[in-house]
């Protein structure tokens, strides 16, 4: 689930050839050439699919989008109803394959029980758990256009200088993008339609600008969570590029224009200077990490600390963490932080700590996943529990060493502290431990 930079090649790719694909079919030329432009695209999408998920359902949704409307528009098609879904079932046929040969592999590894927990924990965590409301599936699935557009960077760029708790002053809750997106969507066709009806500018292709539009809900509908992504935001980057691209040709335009009043020359100039912040501080963010606190670096005394523990072990280790922060988090806040941006600062952690980290947020979370992998490794590893709260080391540290585990004595490093559990053999540890399971 997490981003991998081949994805964007391999879905900027299938976009061109298939748009290339589509002007090929629709000029009525020979079909030979034109079957090879298929099977260029199909082969990208196998790949995409074996790369990653994310996009794979965006793909799908603007590729049968592209065939209906093709198929609609060529009336020399006969049997079109059958010819669509030839079609649908052409373009299902790669990511079908390539779900099938990760199937494989996973089965080949992990075996059919553990293959079907990774499948069904997948689905869940992208946001189709039980009890997932209405408000945060529908969050999840227009997240993506906030992302490109830079709103959300903007209001993190202003709330150091007061606009949250202007916001927090006048309206006291937290705005839900389900008010915001209505207000946005007839802004902006209310500005496109204001400089259409004066420039006299045709929009090309307008169908398939709504088919960029469609695609990106097709992904976040069935994994809602995703959305909530900085990085899903370049599913609907294609859309939004457009249309900022034809609102700034029909505003250069209207400049050629000199019978303009003042009232609409305002207006353009509002709408002028707010597209070019949209680029100035999606670009000075790139730049300025700070603004966004879930991405800073370490301390000087966490990243001493990270340093220390990273030596402290030569053999396999995996390091157990949590933090007093963490533990205050209502579960209804961590259902939704825990696909944005919340586990970012811990992947800081797990670079500097070159080893697997795994964070809690209760202390029976801790002891019951550390039970479970020293009974279900087959290897010996050792066992690094951290905590910045005294009383949580030391609670963790009696729940273990009352299960009689070979525990280290906590020590304190740098503001922190930790103890380690010494590395046993699967054979020892369900010999001479009692790993009941902890409620």
């Amino acid at each position: 689930m997490e981003y991998i930079p081949q994805e964007d090649f391999w879905r900027f790719l299938i976009l061109l050839i298939s748009l290339i694909t589509f002007n090929y079919f629709s000029g009525s030329r020979e079909l030979k050439k034109g079957y090879l432009y298929l099977a260029v695209v199909w082969v990208c999408y196998l790949l995409l699919a074996l790369t990653s998920f994310n996009s794979t359902f965006f793909i799908f949704v603007w590729l049968i989008g592209l065939s209906a409307i093709y198929v609609y528009k060529n009336h020399d098609i006969k049997n079109k109803i059958w010819l669509f879904i030839l079609l649908i079932l052409f373009w299902a046929s790669a990511p079908i394959l390539g779900f099938a040969l990760q199937l494989f592999q996973n089965i080949s590894y992990l075996g059919w029980h553990d293959t079907w927990l990774d499948i069904y924990g997948t689905f869940t965590y992208a946001g189709n758990r039980a009890g997932l409301d209405f408000m945060t599936r529908f969050e999840g699935m227009v997240k993506p256009f906030f992302s490109a557009t830079g709103l959300l960077n903007i209001y993190a760029s202003l709330a150091p200088f007061g606009l949250s708790k202007l916001k927090n002053l006048l309206l006291g809750v937290r705005i839900s993008p389900l008010y915001v997106l209505p207000l946005l969507v007839g802004f902006v066709v209310f500005v496109i339609m204001k400089l259409k009806k004066i420039t006299n500018y045709k929009i090309p292709s307008l169908h398939l600008i709504l088919l960029l539009a469609i695609a990106p809900l097709g992904q976040t509908f069935i994994m809602p969570f995703l959305g909530y992504r900085d990085n899903i935001g370049r599913l609907a980057a294609p859309f939004v590029g457009i249309i900022i691209g034809i609102v700034v040709w029909m505003l250069f335009l209207v400049f050629c224009k000199n019978s303009l009043t003042f009232l609409n020359k305002f207006l353009f100039l509002f709408i002028s200077i707010l597209v070019v912040s949209f680029f100035t501080i999606q670009i000075s963010l790139n730049y300025e990490p700070r603004l966004w606190p879930a991405y800073s670096p370490l301390s000087d005394n966490e990243f001493v600390f990270s340093q220390k523990i990273k030596n402290i072990a030569t053999d396999e280790r995996a390091i157990f963490m949590i933090n007093k922060i963490d533990t205050q988090i209502s579960e209804e806040e961590y259902n939704k932080r825990d696909v944005g941006p919340f586990f970012d600062f811990y992947r800081v952690w797990e670079y500097y700590f070159d080893t697997p980290l795994l964070n809690f947020r209760k202390t029976d979370d801790l002891v019951r996943d550390l039970l479970f992998l020293e009974k279900r490794s087959e290897f010996p590893f050792t066992a690094i529990v951290t905590s910045d709260n005294k009383n949580l080391i030391n609670e963790l540290y009696n729940k273990l060493r009352a299960i009689k585990l070979p525990l280290s004595a906590v020590k304190e490093l740098k503001n922190r502290y930790y103890f380690i559990v010494l590395s046993i053999s699967k054979k020892d540890f369900l010999q001479n431990t009692n790993p009941a399971p902890i409620n």
